[in-house]
């Protein structure tokens, strides 16, 4: 049984990296979506000319949610793969979606394997885990703006299978985009609160930050994947510092109060 595939997949100004992901997706899936938001360079016109794709414009508006059910809702099949610009589903790795899918299983999402890249190393050690990317729109939903989570009605089963993210077109980019997550995600959890713990911010600072570092490069083996291992287990320290330093700032500019001193 041959089960239909659409990849849905959200961009802004991805000319740089969208060929490496949509070359990935030729001769396997039925149909690309691309939501893109108002993008002023030429991904839109390399999407559609090159790759055939159906383009939806829609404002991201800092919900990542909204352009992923979008995309999910116009799309032809009811098999959706959902992927980033900056994702790469390797060719075993589609011999294997389309084997699971064609043997007519229960279950209503898969998980699959997301192996990070840091100068285009992948970091099988401290640089992967599970991500659902393949699932069954009739009965699953985006939900969150923000490092959204899909919301399933049934089964999820995980497919022994990864995928290749590569998230760092260059420091500054990788430090900037998540600047812009921190700030969205420092006002939902000012939004909860009346006064700032200063006591919680100091621990995410200092005891929180040592104990990633140590999860990350010991205890998932990160000194395996080399410098470039020990260069992205970094990155995630200072990711959750820009998150605790944003909202002290955005505390501070808004004038909320801390319980703590």
């Amino acid at each position: 049984m041959s089960i239909k595939i659409s990849a849905v997949i959200p961009v802004k100004n991805e000319e740089a990296r969208i060929h490496r992901c949509l070359d990935a997706l030729k001769g396997w899936v039925d149909e690309i979506i691309i939501v893109d938001d108002h993008s002023d360079d030429r991904t839109v016109a390399i999407a559609r000319q090159q790759y055939g794709a159906k383009v939806i414009t829609q404002a991201l508006d800092n919900d990542w949610s909204k352009q992923r059910n979008t995309g999910a809702v116009v799309s032809s099949n009811d098999w959706i793969l959902q992927l980033d610009a900056d994702e790469v589903v390797p060719p075993q790795t589609a011999r294997m979606i389309q084997d699971v899918l064609s043997q007519g299983g229960q279950a209503k999402a898969y998980t699959l394997t997301r192996v990070n890249a840091l100068f285009d190393k992948l970091l099988y050690h401290c640089g992967s885990g599970e991500v659902l990317r393949l699932y069954d729109r009739r009965q699953a939903v985006w939900e969150g703006p923000v490092h959204e989570q899909l919301r399933v009605r049934g089964d999820v089963t995980k497919i022994a299978a990864f995928i290749e993210h590569y998230p760092v077109a260059s420091i500054e980019y990788f430090l900037a985009k998540n600047l812009s997550y921190a700030k969205v995600t420092a006002s939902q959890f000012l939004h909860k609160t009346q006064s700032l713990d200063l006591k919680k911010i100091r621990h995410g600072l200092t005891f929180k930050a040592l104990k990633l570092f140590w999860k990350s490069y010991v205890r998932k083996k990160g000194y395996k994947d080399g410098i470039q291992g020990l260069c992205w287990c970094v990155l995630l320290v200072i990711t959750a510092q820009i998150f605790w330093l944003t909202i002290l700032q955005k505390a501070h500019d808004d004038q909320i109060p801390s319980s703590r001193t």
